[in-house]
C-alpha cells in the first residue's frame, strides 16, 4: 500500500500550499477589480473605511471637552484647540465647554505679547467653520472672574452647573483639558 501524500511527506506539496496560501494573502491585499496579485495593495484611507462602513447618524459618538486651563503658562490650551479640531474634523458629535479658568481662552482682552507667547485662543472662534457649534460657557466661571458673555471673543451659550452635569452624563466621551 503506497503512504498518504499530504504537504509534511511532500515537498512538492507543501510548495503548492504555501504558494495557495500566499496567493490568498495576496488577493486579500490587492486593490478590488485587479487581476494581478503583484499589484501594490491598496492602501485603506479614511474615506474608503467611511463608505464601506456605512457610517450613519447612530455611529457618531457624543465627545465633550471640557476647558479648564488659561490660555497660557502650559501647553494645554493649544492642545485642548488641536483635540477638538481633530474630533470635528472625523464628524463626530462635538461640544465644548469653558470652565475655570478655561474662560479665559475666549476672553477679548488676551495679550500675549508680553509674553512673547502665539494667541492660540484666537482658534476657537474658527470652531463654527469645522463644524462645532454646540460651545458653553460656565456662568460660575464667568461669575467668579467678573466676566459676561460680552467680554468673550465668540457667541457662547451660558450653562448653569446642573446642565453642565447633565451635558457630561450623557456624554460617550469626556476630555478635559
Amino acid at each position: 500500500m503506497a503512504p498518504a501524500l499530504n504537504a509534511a511527506s511532500s515537498p512538492h506539496l507543501k510548495l503548492n500550499a504555501i504558494s495557495a496560501a500566499a496567493t490568498h494573502y495576496k488577493a486579500s491585499l490587492s486593490c478590488p477589480g485587479s487581476d494581478s496579485l503583484w499589484t501594490p495593495p491598496c492602501i485603506p484611507t479614511a474615506s474608503s473605511h467611511l463608505e464601506q462602513a456605512n457610517v450613519s447618524e447612530t455611529s457618531k459618538k457624543r465627545l465633550l471637552y471640557l476647558i479648564t486651563r488659561p490660555p497660557f503658562g502650559d501647553a494645554y490650551g493649544a492642545e485642548s484647540l488641536d483635540a477638538v479640531l481633530a474630533a470635528a474634523v472625523f464628524d463626530q458629535d462635538v461640544e465644548v465647554i469653558f470652565l475655570e479658568e478655561g474662560v479665559f481662552q475666549l476672553s477679548k482682552n488676551i495679550d500675549p505679547a508680553p509674553i512673547a507667547m502665539k494667541n492660540h485662543a484666537k482658534g476657537f472662534k474658527a470652531l463654527p467653520i469645522y463644524g462645532v457649534e454646540k460651545i458653553f460657557v460656565s456662568i460660575e466661571a464667568l461669575d467668579k472672574f467678573a466676566l459676561s458673555t460680552d467680554d468673550l471673543s465668540m457667541p457662547v451659550e451660558p450653562l448653569e452647573i446642573d446642565a453642565i452635569k447633565e451635558k457630561m452624563a450623557t456624554a460617550d466621551h469626556i476630555f478635559s483639558f
